[in-house]
């Protein structure tokens, strides 16, 4: 009989709140979200231990934290001109402020945040066996935890290796582990497409997108070259059957994914617009029990991986032909509304 789990305790955690000092307006010295966001962390688990890991010259004063470290910004390079204002690529700003806040966390596990997040409760406690059990296979020693926000699906968006990293539960050895990727090479990772011939064919960004890799895939790629396993990823819609089939074994193999109700945790209201928007291209709870059932038994997981193979191609060609006749008459047109709901009907992912 297998020994009784006891559940973890807030005293267990090391919070690791990185990035910028965030507010709720364009007013300066307005620090409004990062305060309540320490203040939720203080609430809900008062003997975990805060680190604050930000940039040199930030207004740090009387903020709420255990550890405060003020690193050196390496800044952070625009995806393209065209979008105003340019977005861009914070990939390095998140490695190198997260690897700083892990190199003091000093308890057994850890929860990677933001400043402009919240904790509503702490139901995270209430996971402690998903994060206490060893796993058989994978890279980390037990589960690691991460919301739906971001964790794409391979068949819906065609992106592979797209596993969120906004929020991050779990040993704090093994998210040392995955942040101790090193920096992404810019300019070239985010403007890798300037001068080189785009693949996106007009799908994504109507071209003007430049990156070779989204920040998540990027992330994954370079923890997954620390085990030994290197994959290759041209650009984000750089998909295949094997890429899929990969996504989806890393995915419940080593992570869990939790709605934010089970976290505990409040987005802002930009993240939850960004994950209504994401409709059905992004992995939810429910799903993932599922599949995680699915992958127990060797019959099982072949089904489910064959039906992934299946959706995949489907969906591509169904991604193509929406692309190509997007705006056209043949599009607005009776018939092709009838066998779209048909097909939707047939097929229903």
């Amino acid at each position: 009989m297998s020994e009784k789990i006891s559940k973890l305790n807030s005293g267990d955690f090391n919070f690791i709140v990185q990035g910028p000092i965030y507010s709720d307006s364009e007013r300066e010295g307005d620090r409004a979200c990062t305060i309540r966001c320490l203040a939720s962390i203080r609430t809900f688990f008062p003997a975990a231990e805060i680190i604050l890991s930000t940039w040199k010259g930030a207004d740090t004063e009387g903020l709420d934290c255990d550890i405060l470290i003020l690193n050196e910004d390496p800044g952070a390079v625009a995806y393209s001109e065209i979008q105003k204002p340019p977005g861009c690529n914070n990939v390095n700003r998140q490695i190198v402020s997260t690897r700083a806040g892990f190199a003091q966390a000093r308890r057994p596990y850890a929860v990677k945040f933001r400043g402009d997040l919240a904790m509503e409760s702490n139901n995270i406690l209430n996971f402690s066996d998903l994060l206490t059990t060893p796993l058989t296979n994978g890279f980390f020693r037990s589960r690691v935890l991460v919301p739906p926000l971001f964790t794409y699906k391979p068949h819906r968006s065609l992106r592979p290796l797209h596993i969120s990293d906004i929020v991050q539960v779990g040993r704090t050895d093994d998210l040392r582990d995955f942040w101790q990727v090193p920096l992404a090479p810019e300019p070239e990772t985010t403007r890798w497409f300037e001068h080189r011939k785009s693949p996106y064919f007009g799908l994504l960004d109507d071209g003007n997108f430049k990156v070779r890799m989204f920040a998540e895939q990027y992330l994954i790629c370079g923890w997954l070259a620390q085990h030994g396993k290197i994959v290759q990823v041209n650009h984000p819609l750089d998909w295949s059957a094997q890429k899929a089939l990969l996504t989806q074994k890393i995915l419940i193999e080593n992570f869990c994914v939790l709605e934010l109700n089970e976290l505990g945790v409040r987005f802002h209201h930009r993240f939850m617009m960004g994950q209504a928007s994401c409709g059905n291209s992004i992995y939810r709870s429910g799903e993932w029990r599922r599949l995680s059932a699915a992958y127990r038994s060797l019959p099982s997981r072949w089904i489910a991986q064959v039906e992934l193979v299946i959706l995949i191609y489907v969906s591509f060609v169904e991604f193509i032909f929406k692309t190509l006749l997007k705006g056209t008459s043949i599009q607005r047109s009776p018939a092709f509304q009838w066998l779209r709901k048909l097909y939707r009907r047939a097929i229903p992912f």
